[in-house]
């Protein structure tokens, strides 16, 4: 089994991508806007329109973390955890799997981008990111001049998330008391 880093290149990124069922075509679907676009056979998330693609593709490597653009220079502790029930481990056994999220601070040409990475837990494996995306408004990500505004930033995106966490997950014992 191949161990999947996040330190691809973006050619061995395409073909992991591929073996996973990913692939890339051009899509003038009304309303969507013209354009190359991704797609899996599983379903799921699409990226596009982009200019080409070899654009198409690199977006699908990056957002699937086969690559990592820049460089990490800080990691947050992990936040948000999501299990999973009835997961196929690479035994053939079923078991629990979970997904947790951390922001990881990259280095790139001269600032710093906020990267929210997510990394799956299944036993009998080792951990892996599976999934990342640029902390941005829109498709434009944030850019912070110094290292200690992007940790600032990481600290209030994560309060932020914790604090909406905690407010769905009071609201839901609310729902369920007795009356």
């Amino acid at each position: 089994m191949q161990t999947i880093t996040g330190n691809l290149s973006c050619q061995e990124a395409i073909v992991v991508a591929k073996s996973k069922g990913i692939s890339v075509g051009y899509d003038t679907t009304p309303g969507c806007g013209e354009g190359f676009y991704s797609s899996s056979l599983a379903g799921g998330y699409r990226i596009g329109p982009c200019p080409s693609e070899d654009v198409a593709w690199q977006q699908v490597a990056e957002k699937m973390a086969l690559v990592k653009p820049g460089v990490t220079v800080f990691t947050s502790r992990e936040y948000s955890e999501v299990s999973r029930v009835n997961t196929l481990c690479s035994d053939g056994s079923l078991g629990v799997s979970s997904r947790r999220s951390r922001v990881e601070v990259r280095s790139l040409d001269n600032h710093y981008e906020l990267f929210i990475v997510e990394r799956l837990y299944k036993p009998g494996e080792a951990p892996r990111d599976i999934w990342q995306t640029r902390h941005a408004h829109g498709d434009t990500p944030y850019l912070y001049a110094s290292l200690d505004e992007a940790k600032e930033a990481t600290d209030q995106y994560i309060g932020g998330f914790e604090e909406t966490e905690a407010e769905e997950t009071g609201y839901s014992n609310r729902l369920q008391r007795p009356r």
